[in-house]
């Protein structure tokens, strides 16, 4: 169970289009089947749909933890992939990138690379017809060019490709995903050579996010959690609950410490949390208070206790066959003469 991390990428992963497009546009350009490396492959999944491809002659996923790699390689066992889906274990800098690679995919990787220049260099030395790259937006990943549109345009440089092509934005990080091609310019969708469209949505989602920010920090009282509106300023924890991971990815530490510490303090006795302005417990409510509370345990310690009591609350309140418990009092949940809102939520 303790490989088994929930993450936020949909079901239907529309980054697969963008893979598909890449993979054919190698096969057009060496008109043979591929050598396809799928950086960071986690528990395995990118890696199989390529080797679904009719393009892919051996794919190779590389990843850094161990029991991924274990995992991967059961579930190649058991969809008897006949040795065409390989899963090594894989630190950039501690490593060398020993594999041939016609496609290199690194989605929503390269920004946990520490050594990226030492990488680059590797890479370098290998005969790459194309990379897929899907880059995080924060400033603070690039440290040695400060912002994912200059690092995009390093890398295509280092590398020697003469264009870095956005195809995409993920739809839900809203993370660029660019292709690193040799052309012909048209070959992959519209070629962004200056990165001037990347650049455009870099300006355009910091705008966002600081406008967003701005808000949460206008209507966050001191030592409170965020108000439930600019007109109701009462807190809402549920909402307090899980910003705090998406404010420790863009930073902002001491506001979701600031939340932390509100929730550990208006916690009910039993574990449980309720719905602003209400002393009523919610399932829903701790769930998603949970989800911030596991998320910050690591930084601040107290926040595991707490988050242990909503767990055991949750856990506690479910029947035998595992139905979560409904609010004592159905009419929070009503939707008027539609009826309620789905237990299912």
């Amino acid at each position: 169970p303790d490989i088994t991390i929930a993450g936020q990428r949909p079901v239907q992963d529309q980054r697969m289009d963008q893979v598909r497009l890449v993979l054919k546009y190698a096969h057009t350009i060496l008109r043979r089947r591929l050598d396809i490396v799928d950086l960071g492959s986690n528990m395995g999944m990118i890696s199989f749909f390529c080797n679904k491809s009719i393009y892919a002659r051996l794919v190779v996923g590389l990843e850094a933890d161990k029991r991924y790699v274990e995992a991967s390689s059961v579930l190649a066992f058991y969809n008897d992939t006949n040795n065409s889906v390989q899963f090594n274990e894989y630190t950039t800098g501690s490593t060398p990138y020993i594999w041939n690679t016609d496609v290199l995919l690194m989605l929503s990787v390269y920004h946990h690379i520490a050594e990226k220049d030492s990488f680059l260099q590797e890479l370098a030395k290998k005969n790459i017809t194309c990379i897929l790259g899907e880059f995080a937006v924060q400033d603070r990943y690039y440290p040695q060019r400060g912002s994912v549109s200059v690092e995009i345009e390093h890398i295509r440089i280092k590398l020697g490709f003469k264009y870095a092509e956005l195809l995409a934005m993920s739809t839900d990080y809203q993370r660029p995903i660019v292709a690193f091609h040799n052309g012909p310019s048209q070959s992959i969708y519209t070629t962004v050579n200056d990165l001037t469209s990347v650049r455009d949505i870099e300006s355009s989602l910091k705008t966002k996010i600081n406008k967003s920010l701005h808000w949460l920090h206008t209507y966050s009282p001191k030592e409170s959690g965020v108000s439930v509106s600019n007109k109701n300023l009462i807190p809402y924890p549920e909402v307090t609950g899980y910003f705090i991971p998406t404010l420790l990815q863009w930073g902002e530490t001491d506001l979701a410490t600031q939340y932390t510490h509100w929730l550990i303090g208006m916690q009910k006795p039993d574990g449980s949390f309720s719905a602003p302005g209400t002393t009523n417990s919610f399932v829903f409510d701790t769930g998603q208070i949970i989800r911030g509370l596991a998320t910050i345990t690591p930084r601040i310690q107290e926040a595991s206790k707490s988050l242990e009591k909503a767990c055991e609350w949750i856990i506690h309140t479910a029947s035998s066959n595992g139905r979560l418990a409904l609010p004592t009092n159905m009419s929070y949940w009503s939707l008027g003469s539609r009826g309620y809102v789905n237990e299912a939520i």
